[in-house]
């Protein structure tokens, strides 16, 4: 699969998050939902981004999101919610295989860069499952692009009236060698920042997004929540 024999490209490095490490970290496995899709040609994969503090923004008191949200691991800004594999149109592969747990080890090894053992558990199950059998090889693909990306400058981003285009700007300008086109947007019906998604090509390589994947148009007004 693409996902697994991509290698990210190089861009610049990340910024850091203030983030501290459960000492006991575990997942519920749960019975995969039957899938229609299963394993199917990959075209490629995507790297979902969450804008944390409007994922966390109704949630700070919820015990499943203790981790993410609470601020007592951390106040973070962008974190990774996962790398999939996609195919052509919509039929994406999803739950390819029986899953796992996730070992404690790789939880801890991955909490700063998605910061929920229970969402890291999901998409090993969802995502992971249809690109290799090792849940550890599947983080370290998506750990090798996390690890380089790096992030314009949020809050003064949040303080601008900006559109959507002018945010792909901003963070094609973050990353020598992405492409505006490889960028979309995902809001809600408020236009409040929800994700970013960056679309890989079969060998690595940033590509455009495909027409189904680009997300807000362009010219949406975009709004950035800073968090409490």
């Amino acid at each position: 699969m693409a996902l697994i024999l991509a290698l990210a490209p190089t861009i610049a490095h990340a910024q850091a998050l203030n983030c501290k490490v459960p000492e006991r970290l575990s997942a519920e496995v749960r019975l995969s939902p039957p899938s229609t899709i299963g394993m199917v040609e990959s075209t490629g994969s995507m790297l979902a981004i969450s804008w944390s503090p409007q994922y966390c923004r109704n949630r700070l008191s919820n015990p499943r999101d203790k981790t993410q949200c609470s601020g007592a691991n951390g106040r973070f800004g962008f974190i990774l919610h996962g790398m999939w594999p996609e195919a052509a149109g919509r039929n994406d592969p999803a739950f390819c295989a029986p899953s796992s747990a996730v070992p404690e080890a790789e939880l801890k090894r991955n909490f700063c860069m998605t910061p929920s053992a229970q969402l890291m558990q999901h998409e090993w199950a969802k995502h992971g499952t249809c690109a290799t059998s090792d849940p550890a090889r599947y983080f370290a693909v998506a750990r090798s692009y996390w690890s380089k990306l790096a992030f314009p400058n949020m809050d003064a981003l949040s303080r601008k009236k900006l559109t959507v285009r002018q945010f792909q700007q901003a963070f094609a300008k973050a990353n020598r060698g992405l492409p505006e086109s490889a960028i979309s947007v995902r809001t809600d019906r408020g236009g409040w920042l929800n994700e970013v998604m960056l679309c890989v090509a079969p060998k690595g390589e940033w590509r455009a997004c495909p027409a189904e994947d680009r997300g807000a148009p362009p010219t949406l007004n975009l709004r950035i929540w800073r968090g409490q």
